[in-house]
């Protein structure tokens, strides 16, 4: 099992909250304090109180000793620890990004993806590295699938069996960010965020229409219509 769930660590988690409840994601049973877990229809975010704001890519996978024998067999180290909130594994790629993969209750569907109808909600974390080459091969280390590009591509583009999405862009530094994926038109959802309070607007000059809403740590989320991957069978259960 793998799910993407990117962590915003944040200063506003409350209003963080409410940003992700409006757009549409529900929010899940969660037993460590200072975080907060929010499930679209196919991929998972976490909120973690922080002094200061940072995207951190992550994951989540059922069987955590299995999944870290798997990764190292495929050539990619997983470092075993235990924190105050359970055990984790931590991965560092070859463009030195850190990031996680935590187990969890799989019997906990919520962001799995299960079903796609107009309107459902995707996660995408936006992995920004100097060497998407060696990015996406640490990804299909872990298990994501990679949906089929062009010759020639600058990015790639991956999705979890169990939920969510990593887009590589080539960058000069290293970064994650966060988008989510609309399925269908976001005239709807625009019209009831405005509905709510808040003041979303359309990005202009892109291929598919992006919704942008600011969030509460001076940037926009952007929510992107008609965010499809390629439909690859799983390397793994």
């Amino acid at each position: 099992m793998l799910r993407v769930r990117p962590v915003v660590n944040t200063g506003h988690a409350a209003a963080w909250a409410e940003l992700l409840l409006a757009i549409g994601l529900a929010e899940l049973p969660h037993g460590t304090s200072g975080e907060r877990c929010f499930a679209a229809g196919s991929g998972r975010v976490l909120l973690r109180t922080a002094p200061s704001f940072a995207i951190e890519l992550g994951f989540e996978v059922r069987d955590l000793d299995k999944f870290a024998q798997w990764t190292r067999s495929d050539g990619t180290e997983v470092l075993l620890r235990t924190t105050d909130a359970g055990p984790i594994g931590h991965i560092t790629a070859d463009d030195r990004l850190e990031f996680t993969a935590t187990p969890v209750n799989a019997g906990v569907t919520a962001g799995s993806g299960l079903q796609s109808t107009p309107g459902s909600l995707g996660v995408l974390a936006v992995w920004n590295t100097p060497d998407v080459p060696g990015s996406a091969q640490t990804l299909r280390n872990i298990g994501a699938i990679q949906s089929p590009g062009g010759p020639g591509a600058l990015d790639a583009h991956f999705r979890a069996k169990h939920g969510g999405y990593v887009d590589l862009r080539p960058a000069a530094a290293t970064r994650v960010d966060l988008e989510l994926g609309i399925d269908g038109d976001a005239g709807h959802l625009a019209a009831r965020l405005e509905a709510a309070g808040l003041r979303p607007r359309f990005a202009t000059g892109t291929h598919d229409r992006t919704l942008l809403v600011a969030h509460p740590d001076g940037g926009d989320l952007r929510v992107a219509e008609h965010h499809h991957h390629a439909q690859s069978p799983a390397p793994r259960e």
